[in-house]
């Protein structure tokens, strides 16, 4: 699932830093497969994290009304950097798999939105397999 597009991206950080972080032919342009490869990162790490509390994909509006895009940014920029992320990259990477290991363990919600949170309870559904003989029924 895509948390955020390239665009977004581009948007929060700027065309020039994902450029340098992504131009690894030397082309003068955002390498747009590296970008791909590191938002697919970042999406896989935070639906790892969420289907312990979601049934996945999530609808668009609850990943709009959410932190889900700034957390995907951070993920996705912390990827980027191959040679080693620089502080702030490296806290706000911390933070963000800090605030998804508190989504997966029921102590934080996506937000107002969020209709799997009931009562300060977690609702989870799944389909069943039923020991009773239905044909007899």
């Amino acid at each position: 699932m895509t948390y955020i597009t390239r665009k977004q991206l581009i948007d929060r950080f700027g065309n020039t830093e994902l450029e340098q972080l992504t131009d690894r032919l030397n082309r003068g342009q955002i390498d747009t497969a590296v970008l791909d490869e590191a938002i697919a990162d970042a999406g896989a790490t935070i639906d790892s994290y969420l289907q312990q509390a979601y049934s996945l994909p999530l609808a668009q509006a609850l990943i709009d009304a959410s932190p889900l895009k700034r957390i995907c940014g951070d993920l996705v920029l912390f990827y980027l950097y191959s040679n080693g992320a620089p502080e702030h990259a490296e806290k706000n990477h911390d933070k963000a798999i800090a605030w998804l290991r508190d989504i997966a363990s029921g102590k934080a919600t996506l937000g107002e939105q969020d209709t799997q949170a009931v009562g300060g309870m977690r609702v989870t559904t799944s389909q069943g397999v039923s020991n009773h003989d239905w044909e007899t029924y």
